[in-house]
This record gives C-alpha cells, sequence and structure tokens, in this order.
C-alpha cells in the first residue's frame, strides 16, 4: 500500500496472487468511508490541502528515520507525541 501526501491511494500487489496488478485501495476510496492506514514507526495527518503532518513517533524511531523512510516532504506537529 503507497499513500501520498495529500492521503492519495495506491497499491499494485494482490496479496496471495503471483502476477501483479490492482489490489483493493481504489474500492476502498470509492466507499466515500474514513480509511486508517497503519504503521507500527509512526502516525502521520493527512489534510488534502496541506499534506502530511507528523503526530505520534514509536519510541525506538528518530524523525531523521522518518525522513529517510518517506520519500515526501511532511511536516512534525509542535506537540509530537511518543509511544
Amino acid at each position: 500500500m503507497e499513500v501520498s501526501q495529500f492521503g492519495d491511494l495506491a497499491n499494485w500487489i494482490i496479496p496471495g496472487k503471483m502476477v501483479k496488478g490492482m489490489g483493493g485501495a481504489m474500492d476502498l476510496a470509492a466507499s466515500g468511508a474514513r480509511i486508517v492506514i497503519t504503521m507500527e514507526h509512526c502516525v502521520f495527518d493527512v489534510d488534502q490541502t496541506k499534506g502530511l503532518t507528523l503526530v505520534e513517533l514509536a519510541q525506538e524511531v528518530t524523525v531523521e528515520q522518518i525522513k529517510a523512510s518517506t520519500e515526501c516532504p511532511f511536516h512534525i506537529a509542535p506537540d509530537l507525541k511518543f509511544y
């Protein structure tokens, strides 16, 4: 699963299939429901105009590590929380 800085979804692997192709991201997005993508290392809020804001970070992960593994720019919440 890939999420853009503005919350756009993309996935290109169907779990359990040998052939890569469209997965279920388009169906999820078309439903109009709130979608939550979970990660172990951090939490981002997504604003469709302002982009990503880092709001929570795992204790063992640094902001620099998140920057290195995130291709798009993002903001850091002034009240960044740790879990």
